[in-house]
């Protein structure tokens, strides 16, 4: 008796008859698939059974729980959307399924690739960067004032490495540089210097020393320039 719980006795056909315990006219039950008369298997996963021998997968890119019993029973996988038993199409750029008929836009100045199954597939598009909110995700328009860069100057001075380190010297250097890319004087640093020695007219030896420099800027610093290789420069 065990073997008959998922099926359903169909009375027999007219001017037939039958014994007590036979099971020829037992159909399995939906949700149930297997032959008449025999054992009856839970539907599969993946698939509905209206009951009887008939199990049917369902439509592409959905799924269903063990035991479906109609077609509106499978859902569309993450990644995809659509009503139950229908047709799922693949989540639209800019959006993200988190399977089901369900399908969410990115949140504002952001963007997703086709098929994206998470909030997390969400990026910030070209020109916003991310920040954090309380509902989640958030991309704010860039601030260029806040992405700092790091250039080098080597600057010829027409002096010693000994007269130019003394630390008025080196002060004043660095108040000039920060005057003339209009930076804070924090922002420039003497990186090293170094003596060099030129021979000039009538063999007169002239010394100099090069000064290597870095200064951090932002992108919305009005970088005017300077001259790389300089005598003197008003530094000083």
């Amino acid at each position: 008796m065990a073997l008959w719980l998922a099926r359903q006795c169909q009375d027999p056909p007219t001017g037939w008859a039958c014994p007590t315990d036979s099971t020829t006219n037992c159909v399995c039950n939906a949700g149930y698939y297997g032959p008449g008369g025999d054992l009856c298997t839970t539907c599969d996963a993946g698939s509905w059974c209206p009951g009887g021998a008939t199990i049917t997968a369902c439509p592409a890119n959905a799924n269903s729980a063990a035991g479906s019993d109609a077609v509106t029973d499978c859902v569309c996988n993450a990644g995809y959307y659509g009503p139950g038993g229908d047709s799922c199409a693949t989540c639209d750029a800019g959006s993200w399924c988190p399977g089901g008929a369900t399908i969410t836009p990115c949140p504002d100045h952001m963007i997703s690739a086709p098929g994206s199954d998470s909030l997390s597939d969400c990026t910030c598009k070209e020109g916003y960067s991310a920040g954090l909110s309380v509902e989640g995700a958030l991309c704010e328009a860039t601030d260029v004032s806040r992405e700092v860069s790091t250039i080098t100057l080597a600057v010829t001075l027409s002096m010693s490495a000994s007269e130019f380190n003394s630390q008025m010297r080196r002060s004043a250097y660095i108040d000039g540089v920060a005057r003339a890319l209009k930076v804070e004087s924090s922002a420039v640093q003497i990186k090293s210097v170094q003596e060099q020695s030129s021979e000039r007219r009538r063999r007169l030896l002239a010394t100099t020393c090069l000064v290597e420099t870095t200064v951090t800027v932002t992108l919305s610093t009005p970088f005017l320039g300077m001259q790389a290789t300089c005598f003197g420069c008003g530094f000083l």
